[in-house]
C-alpha cells in the first residue's frame, strides 16, 4: 500500500474554496426583482375564484369540534356528579368533626362479664409543618401520640400499647 499523496489533499481543499468563494460572490450580486403585472392579475384572479366558503367552512368545522369536545365534557361530568350523588358521601371539606371519645368502664355489676378497660395517656402532638400529598394539594401534617392502657377483666393485668395518630388537616391556599 502506498502513502496518500498530501499534496492532493492541498490541491482539493483549495478547488473547494475556489468554489465556496465564486457562490458567495454570485449570491452577493444578486438583488430580488420586482414582481410584474402579470403575478399581481394572475393572484387577484386566483382569490377572485376563490370562494369565502372554504374560510367558512373550516371555521364551522372548528366550532363542530369545539362542540362536541364540550359536550364529552359536560356528559362526563354529570357521569361523576351522578356517582357521587348515588354513593352517598359528602364532598371533601364538608365532613363534621369526628373526635374520638374513650369511656372508662369501671362499674360493672357482679357477676357480669366486663369488657376490658382502656385509658390512654396522651404524650404530645407534633406538628410537621405543610407537605403536599400529590404535586397541588397542600396538607398540614399533625402526630398525636398516645399510650393505651389495657386492663383486664380481673384488673390483674395491664398491657401498654403504644399509638401514633397521623392527622392530615386540609390546607387553603390564598
Amino acid at each position: 500500500m502506498t502513502p496518500p499523496d498530501k499534496g492532493f489533499d492541498d490541491r482539493v481543499a483549495h478547488a473547494d474554496q475556489a468554489a465556496i468563494e465564486r457562490l458567495s460572490a454570485q449570491l452577493a450580486g444578486m438583488r430580488p426583482i420586482e414582481p410584474g403585472s402579470s403575478m399581481w392579475s394572475q393572484i387577484a384572479a386566483d382569490l377572485a375564484t376563490q370562494s369565502h366558503d372554504s374560510f367558512q367552512d373550516a371555521s364551522r368545522c372548528t366550532r363542530a369540534a369545539v362542540g362536541e369536545r364540550l359536550m364529552w365534557a359536560t356528559g362526563g361530568a354529570i357521569a361523576a356528579s351522578l356517582a357521587f350523588l348515588l354513593a352517598g358521601t359528602t364532598p371533601v371539606g364538608r365532613e363534621q368533626p369526628v373526635a374520638a371519645a374513650v369511656h372508662d368502664i369501671s362499674l360493672v355489676a357482679p357477676g357480669e362479664a366486663s369488657p376490658p378497660q382502656v385509658r390512654e395517656e396522651a404524650i404530645g402532638w407534633i406538628d410537621e409543618g405543610i407537605r403536599f400529598t400529590n404535586t397541588s394539594t397542600p396538607t398540614r401534617v399533625v402526630r398525636r401520640r398516645v399510650i393505651e392502657r389495657h386492663l383486664a377483666a380481673d384488673g390483674n393485668a395491664e398491657v401498654r400499647v403504644p399509638r401514633e395518630d397521623v392527622i392530615l388537616l386540609p390546607v387553603a391556599l390564598r
